[in-house]
């Protein structure tokens, strides 16, 4: 008689898991390529993509940790959460801050990487997303931080509703169906959001009437780009993928049926792909906020859970081979960081070729220099905070 043992009994996230560095850092050069516009790097219009990839994440692992807790302890702790969080985000969003300060205080009124004093209000208090809607110019090098305040808004509503439910007992299954109702509300948000932009008009029209209609779309783009109830589905998918992995019934299946979990990421990481390249021939238009983003998101979520589920595959073992985790594991610093470095590329013109005018050599200058500062970030501020962060878990 033979007795059939569980093929994945453990939490859904057991330890570090590689590969979704890998992810990080596939998302990352998404976006440096995108906000460098480097000639010759395919589909780069597409990086504005890279974002969610990181929403995905972010949903799935604070999710996984707080059920992981509480499997654990029997309850969470709420100020050890934020202290955890506080120590992962606050060193580099600090430094990104002072940099901001720098730049406000040295760089006249007119340069347009100044950042306006509230920026720094929205910076600290999390509604930088809020601010790029209202005043567009008024965030200089601290603008990109709209994706951090988002991430921040979403840590303060979803952990208290997660722990407050478990402790009196509601189904997960039940966590899930709430989820995918606000899911649905985001979608249609973001639709109705875009629906209301001007139209495009052929290249033959008049330019004052290119430009207006080019401020509207730009506008309707914002609304939902850095909208929090607009962009928040990424965030909610990731969460409701830590939850559905939980299960262990779930996980035990997906490890046993190995094969048609690996063809599950096959399709999932097409999907990703495609909508990426679509991405990029369309540019701001309607493909994304309507059709593009979710099933991105969803297959995002889809790579992440075959990642987690089914440890020691092929595409584990790519997207956590070192480079890639290297980048993954610096991936918050780059993004925080990377503005800043673009900044003084242009102001210093580091690397351009003054006879062709080709920006090029100065979109490699950027990258390089990030990496650099990145690694510093990572060495002197963020490792000891880590640290910190790591003593505080241990002692839980």
């Amino acid at each position: 008689m033979t007795t059939t043992v569980p093929v994945a009994t453990q939490p859904a996230v057991r330890g570090h898991v590689d590969a979704l560095d890998g992810i990080r850092a596939l998302a990352i050069l998404m976006v440096l390529a995108f906000h460098f516009k480097t000639a010759g790097v395919p589909f780069r219009a597409g990086g504005f993509l890279g974002v969610d990839a990181f929403f995905v994440l972010s949903g799935f692992l604070i999710t996984s940790l707080l059920l992981a807790e509480r499997r654990r302890t029997r309850h969470n702790s709420m100020r050890g959460f934020y202290t955890r969080r506080a120590l992962r985000l606050v060193p580099v969003a600090a430094l990104l801050f002072a940099i901001g300060l720098g730049v406000f205080v040295v760089a006249p009124a007119s340069y347009s990487w100044r950042p306006q004093p509230m920026a720094f209000l929205a910076l600290a208090g999390s509604w930088m997303n809020w601010l790029d809607i209202w005043r567009p110019a008024a965030g200089g090098v601290l603008a990109h931080a709209w994706s951090l305040s988002i991430e921040a808004q979403f840590y303060f509503v979803w952990p208290p509703l997660l722990v407050a439910a478990r402790a009196r007992g509601v189904r997960l299954r039940y966590l899930v169906a709430g989820l995918l109702v606000f899911v649905a509300v985001a979608v249609a948000l973001r639709i109705s959001a875009w629906s209301g932009a001007p139209a495009p008009v052929p290249s033959s029209a008049p330019g004052y009437t290119r430009y207006l209609v080019g401020l509207g779309r730009g506008a309707s783009w914002a609304r939902w780009y850095f909208g929090t109830f607009t962009h928040m589905d990424g965030l909610l998918l990731g969460a409701i993928t830590a939850i559905v992995l939980s299960s262990a019934v779930v996980r035990d299946g997906l490890a046993r049926h190995r094969r048609a979990a690996t063809v599950g990421f096959g399709v999932a990481a097409v999907v990703a792909v495609a909508v990426v390249v679509k991405a990029s021939w369309t540019g701001i238009g309607g493909f994304v906020p309507v059709w593009g983003l979710l099933p991105f998101e969803v297959a995002v979520a889809g790579v992440v859970a075959f990642l987690v589920a089914v440890p020691r595959t092929a595409p584990g073992r790519v997207l956590g081979c070192a480079p890639l985790v290297w980048i993954g594991r610096r991936s918050y610093a780059m993004y925080m960081l990377h503005i800043p470095v673009w900044m003084l590329v242009i102001h210093f013109g580091l690397g351009r070729d003054a006879g062709s005018g080709d920006a090029t050599g100065m979109a490699w200058v950027a990258f390089a220099l990030t990496f650099v500062a990145a690694e510093l970030s990572f060495r002197f501020v963020e490792t000891p905070a880590l640290r910190l962060k790591d003593r505080l878990s241990a002692t839980r």
